[in-house]
């Protein structure tokens, strides 16, 4: 049973409307999904209640935060949330937003009783040749936040980064690897063939972002990008990719 559940969302409202989150449409409707959450947590977990700790928007980007009742909500001590801006001049339609928790657990819980969890929802540069301009938001991210904190990320004692990366496959929609991955069913050679030619990590490989991090291996099909409604790949427009990550 989790202790923490983060749900992380791009892209939650189209543009322009998403610009203007503090509106009282798109407030309702960030409420609206937050109730939605709880809802499920609680139907899917009986017997366990769950608490709202933090909710934080930037553009098209949100980050709640739940916490378990009883075993964690009571133990947050320190809430403390952050934005980052990487799109043109600065612009949130790109970035990051962050929360960073607090907890002190009770002593005879815990060999480390005290420690800092930090949540990072990050949208990045899109399009296949911006590789540069990924690792650049990268970056920028982190140095930024430090700059929000006083005290950079990397001094929590746990971060956990995910959202839409946007790293894609160096490939092209004439490749023939492409023909055999026309639909998400599952296929380890094909998931194994495509793999190999993923951005992130090659550039993880080459340390020019995320070092240190780690992250679960692609056992999965591709999340990006699929024909409205069917679960066949839109190969004609955007070479399949692994957009969206969590790395920790």
């Amino acid at each position: 049973m989790p202790d923490i559940v983060a749900v992380a969302l791009q892209e939650f409202a189209p543009y322009p409307d998403a610009f203007i989150h503090n509106t009282y449409h798109i407030r309702r409707k960030i409420d609206a999904l937050a109730q939605s959450i709880l809802r499920t947590l609680h139907r899917t977990c009986p017997g366990h209640r769950f608490s709202l700790v933090s909710q934080s928007a930037q553009v098209g980007m949100i980050l709640f935060i739940l916490t378990r009742d009883g075993s964690m909500t009571e133990h947050v001590k320190r809430i403390a949330n952050a934005s980052v801006g990487t799109g043109p001049g600065g612009m949130g339609n790109k970035g990051a937003i962050a929360t960073r928790l607090s907890v002190r657990l009770p002593s005879t819980a815990s060999s480390r009783p005290t420690f800092e969890i930090c949540i990072i929802n990050a949208h990045l540069s899109a399009h296949l040749d911006n590789i540069r301009r990924r690792n650049d938001d990268y970056q920028a991210i982190c140095r930024r936040m430090r700059t929000v904190w006083e005290e950079t990320i990397f001094s929590c004692d746990y971060i956990f980064w995910t959202g839409d990366l946007n790293y894609r496959l160096d490939l092209s929609q004439s490749d023939g690897s492409l023909s055999k991955k026309k639909s998400k069913k599952k296929s380890k050679h094909s998931e194994d063939l495509l793999s190999h030619h993923d951005q992130l990590s090659a550039q993880r490989k080459t340390m020019n972002v995320f070092r240190g991090f780690h992250e679960a291996p692609l056992a999965f099909p591709p999340t990006f990008k699929f024909r409205m409604g069917t679960d066949q790949y839109n190969i004609s427009k955007r070479v399949p990719a692994w957009t969206d990550r969590v790395l920790w």
